[in-house]
């Protein structure tokens, strides 16, 4: 009887085993979908501050920025980063203070690579208009992401991302510098 009940043991574990081992192959994502973790889009979107400094004059900015491209692999991107923000400068020319309201607005092409799905670091060039005067600019952005999850799929990241983004718009006669800490939400 016990010999039985043994062999009635071990023969629903292998059936229990058997049919659980079914159920995570098809629960597993096939082949293709990891082949295919590649080319997507990706977009974001955060708010910031920091300062800006042209010539004699800096004060503080808070704005917002916007990114929406491509990413190519788990590792690198390009997208366009629009952004725009609103301040106070204030400052001595000549002996005389200055001081007021300002605006800057800006658009760069970015490439950026993102290390084991936490830290990013990108570059790119573009324009940026500092209130009135505008020219060509440099950009570079660096951060981390806090929280990240993958989507259904397995392949698509997003996060809450925490970032540094550098500006350096060169105008005639002046260069200005916009540095913004920033936090946001990033799909990639």
């Amino acid at each position: 009887m016990y010999t039985k009940l043994v062999v009635a043991i071990f023969a629903t574990i292998a059936l229990q085993t058997s049919f659980a081992r079914a159920q995570d192959a098809a629960a597993a994502p096939p082949a293709a979908t990891v082949a295919q973790s590649g080319l997507r889009f990706r977009s974001g979107i955060s708010l910031g501050g920091g300062i800006e400094k042209v010539s004699v004059v800096s004060g503080g900015m808070y704005g917002i920025d916007a990114r929406l491209g491509m990413q190519l692999n788990d590792v690198l991107g390009i997208y366009l980063q629009p952004h725009l923000s609103f301040g106070s400068l204030s400052g001595q020319a000549g002996g005389a203070g200055i001081s007021g309201s300002t605006g800057t607005f800006s658009v760069a092409a970015i490439g950026e690579a993102t290390f084991m799905d936490r830290l990013f670091a990108g570059a790119g060039l573009g324009y940026g208009v500092l209130n009135n005067p505008s020219g060509p600019m440099f950009q570079a952005r660096a951060g981390g992401y806090l929280l990240t999850t993958r989507g259904e799929d397995g392949v698509r990241r997003k996060g809450l991302m925490a970032g540094v983004d550098l500006r350096t718009i060169f105008v005639t006669g002046a260069t200005g510098l916009l540095v913004i800490a920033s936090i946001g939400y990033e799909k990639y």
